[in-house]
């Protein structure tokens, strides 16, 4: 995805949802996030005030938030923006009317990096995080404690699952792997709610 189709894409999306286009601030800002060019970079650039490119991109991983439901930050938006892009395009497909001849066609190949969000629960699609895992365990099993810490939807919870699948081989010390999701958690009491229905981990 180049970054002119980057832009195009998301213009669309806003066209779409929000009946206004996208003007060149937000062009320039979409192009230098796909060079991976700091805010002061883009500003030295293409003469952008500092401040107006970061106002302008909060902006925009906000609305792309809200049309899309992939929140994202400067660093994850493209990673967020091809995601969402592979699960629209793999939805639905182009239907071409030729010489009376209907055509019913996917204009991308089959994306086997599946599911495109949520959590990767399956072993048999879960790779690539041998050091990861290699590296936690050993913290583990020098009984030190681990924080995952990253950007959303970078594979942080299925990076836990595998790490629960493989905890009763991997610990040296027996140990019971409880996989906790909080993330509907918002206050003190719907925390001890949330233990208290949990008879599995008492």
């Amino acid at each position: 995805m180049t970054p002119n189709e980057a832009f195009e894409f998301i213009n669309q999306l806003f066209l779409s949802n929000r009946k206004a286009s996208l003007d060149e601030c937000y062009k320039t800002l979409v192009r230098g996030i796909w060079e991976n060019k700091t805010y002061q970079q883009i500003s030295d650039e293409y003469d952008w005030s500092h401040q107006h490119l970061k106002d302008t991109g909060s902006q925009l991983f906000k609305d792309f938030k809200e049309i899309t439901g992939f929140g994202s930050t400067k660093k994850s938006f493209k990673n967020a923006l091809e995601s969402f892009y592979l699960q629209n395009n793999q939805q639905k497909a182009i239907v071409h009317e030729s010489q009376g001849i209907v055509v019913a066609k996917n204009n991308l190949s089959n994306n086997p990096f599946k599911p495109l969000t949520g959590i990767i629960d399956d072993p048999a699609l879960f790779f690539n995080r041998e050091r990861n895992l290699r590296s936690i365990f050993e913290l583990l099993n020098s009984r030190s404690s681990v924080a995952i810490i990253g950007d959303r939807q970078i594979g942080k919870s299925s990076l836990l699952k595998a790490i629960e699948r493989q905890a009763q081989q991997q610990l040296y010390s027996r140990r019971q792997p409880i996989y906790l999701n909080l993330q509907s958690i918002e206050n003190e009491d719907d925390f001890y709610s949330y233990w208290r229905y949990r008879t599995d981990v008492l």
